[in-house]
């Protein structure tokens, strides 16, 4: 029986904001400490990255954790300018 992903709000924004920056999930596991394998299975939300995975993360795209975790982020930003006003 195939597995069916199990796509989260965090995976969706991870890939996003990934795809977005235009990062590889080579280059996310090397600031992460993880392998690209690891960021795969963040992205199709197989896995959690651990706490301090999430606050890296946050860290590095300039995003709150509970936004990373609630927050439809492919929608929040659509213009550079937007993004501006709203850090």
């Amino acid at each position: 029986m195939p597995r069916k992903r199990r796509m989260t709000r965090l995976s969706a924004n991870m890939r996003w904001l990934r795809v977005k920056n235009d990062y590889t999930q080579q280059f996310i596991a090397d600031l992460l400490g993880v392998t690209r394998y690891a960021v795969c299975k963040y992205e199709s939300g197989d896995r959690v990255p651990n706490a301090l995975g999430l606050r890296k993360i946050a860290h590095m795209y300039q995003v709150t954790i509970d936004d990373l975790l609630n927050v439809d982020m492919s929608g929040v930003f659509t213009r550079e300018e937007d993004k501006d006003e709203a850090v």
